[in-house]
């Protein structure tokens, strides 16, 4: 059990300045255990990382990551270090709020929120051998979803003007799960074939919708779109974290203000 004094400590650590690395997923490597509960443990290495427990181990791949800045007042501002991990089975968000030291604070994650890690010391560099890493767990790459960077309208553009659109959606990829403490955004590509307001040119559009977590069941559905450009520098808050797996192929995305999917 961690005592008053442990708990104290750790906390110190948690608020103390300058807490965060800026390289912070690079300098996880090695196994960390909880805490309040030996039995949970994380063992990162590379870009994999296995999350073991009683019930049983998972290792996931770290397909993207990101600073997130959330400005709670005027006052004050915190700094996370938020990616996205990827199984054969499954995929989620960690948002690492302090990695000081051998001491590990998630508050997203695949375990309770709020729990605190330690980091394993070894005295000796461990040599794995085959037969130990036939025992680790195996991802199947085949079935990793594999994400990709959104391109944008250039920095400065303005997004005051916004347009109204219709045509099929070719393409979609989820946001995983529905908003909650963690707000993300989903997309789509859209072969355009009305356009009702505003100025848009060409037949395709790829669009960021907020919490959009359909999977393929609306591909070659209508959808009705109000759009506005998605410049690099527009700050779209908590909706930033994106679940892209569509290539636009060099053509900037779209923000979503409005949407509605014709399912009859």
């Amino acid at each position: 059990m961690v005592t008053a004094r442990s708990m104290l400590i750790v906390l110190a650590i948690l608020v103390a300045p300058g807490c965060l690395a800026q390289d912070v997923l690079g300098k996880l490597q090695g196994r960390w255990v909880a805490w309040a509960d030996s039995t949970r443990t994380i063992l990162i290495a590379g870009s994999q990382w296995t999350f073991s427990s009683t019930e049983g181990a998972e290792t996931y791949e770290v397909q993207t990551r990101e600073w997130v800045v959330d400005k709670d007042d005027e006052r004050r501002q915190v700094v996370h270090d938020e990616a996205i991990l990827t199984s054969s089975r499954d995929t989620m968000v960690i948002r690492i709020d302090c990695a000081c030291g051998d001491s590990l604070y998630m508050s997203d994650g695949p375990f309770p929120k709020g729990v605190v890690y330690r980091r394993i010391k070894l005295k000796k560099p461990v040599n794995l051998t085959p037969a130990d890493l036939e025992k680790l767990p195996v991802i199947d790459s085949s079935a990793i979803v594999k994400f990709v960077p959104l391109t944008y309208f250039p920095a400065g553009s303005s997004y005051s003007d916004s347009i109204i659109v219709s045509g099929i959606i070719r393409e979609q990829s989820s946001a995983g799960f529905y908003c909650g403490v963690v707000c993300h955004s989903g997309t789509v590509r859209v072969e355009v074939d009305r356009v009702e307001q505003g100025n848009f040119e060409g037949w395709m559009l790829h669009v960021l919708i907020p919490c959009f977590v359909h999977r393929d069941e609306d591909i070659g559905r209508r959808i009705n779109l109000t759009l506005t450009p998605l410049p690099a520098d527009r700050d779209i808050g908590c909706f930033k974290a994106v679940w892209n797996t569509i290539d636009s192929h060099g053509l900037p995305f779209y923000y979503c203000e409005a949407d509605h999917i014709d399912r009859e």
